[in-house]
């Protein structure tokens, strides 16, 4: 019996173990493989969409440059859904159609991950909230002239002359929760110079969730292009 079992064993199912184990080698070398190229993609397409959106911001800075002022007195005002705080009377840029074509375009590149967008005058006299969520007219509306630049200047441990900004002419933070609202998101800053001197500041908050939307759609398109090329083989060998 010893021997007809060492027999079977070494004819059938040792072969079947070797064959099970070299599957599994493949399966999960090609695994590896597949994972890697992945996250190459995925960090491609993630860097090709924040390449967009520091282009699109740049636009901005043109527009910005070009619109004229309206007397406002001091508190919120609306203008196109767009809301301006102002802390004292003073002459405000309306930038509210310019932010409305910037959201529309950002929406372009990051569907449904464009947070917020604002807009700071240095000094921070008014600025621009595309919503005005409770959480930001709390905290806003206690500031002085000069505390929303402070506050970005020392999160992001950036010099006080702002030359370290105008070097770079952008910034894209790491990821946070918001505070007030707990949102997370990466802000990316772009300041608007004149004569080197600093007149504003654009900050457009994107949900950290898009790497994760990018990551889910490309698992998508990988599957629906095995599935297809899965048909396409089943349809070659027909008759």
């Amino acid at each position: 019996m010893s021997i007809t079992f060492n027999h079977t064993y070494k004819r059938h199912i040792l072969p079947c173990v070797k064959l099970l184990v070299l599957t599994m080698l493949i399966v999960g070398f090609s695994y590896a493989i597949y994972n890697a190229l992945l996250l190459k993609q995925l960090s491609k397409s993630i860097v090709s969409d924040f390449n967009q959106i520091y282009s699109i911001s740049r636009r901005f800075a043109q527009y910005y440059n070009n619109t004229d002022t309206t007397y406002l007195t001091r508190g919120t005002h609306v203008r196109n859904g767009v809301s301006i705080m102002v802390s004292q009377d003073t002459n405000v840029k309306i930038l509210s159609t310019g932010i409305n074509k910037l959201r529309v375009q950002l929406e372009t590149v990051a569907p449904k991950h464009v947070w917020t967008i604002a807009i700071f005058e240095h000094p921070s006299i008014y600025g621009h909230f595309d919503p005005l969520r409770p959480a930001y007219a709390n905290r806003y509306s206690e500031y002085k002239a000069n505390d929303v630049m402070t506050n970005i200047v020392e999160q992001e441990r950036l010099s006080k002359t702002f030359d370290q900004f105008y070097g770079c002419n952008i910034k894209l933070s790491e990821p946070y929760a918001e505070p007030g609202t707990n949102q997370m998101v990466r802000t990316v800053y772009y300041p608007v110079y004149n004569n080197r001197e600093l007149d504003a500041l654009l900050a457009v908050d994107i949900k950290t969730a898009l790497s994760t939307t990018k990551l889910i759609s490309l698992i998508a398109s990988s599957l629906l292009l095995l599935t297809l090329c899965s048909i396409g083989s089943h349809f070659e060998c027909l008759p």
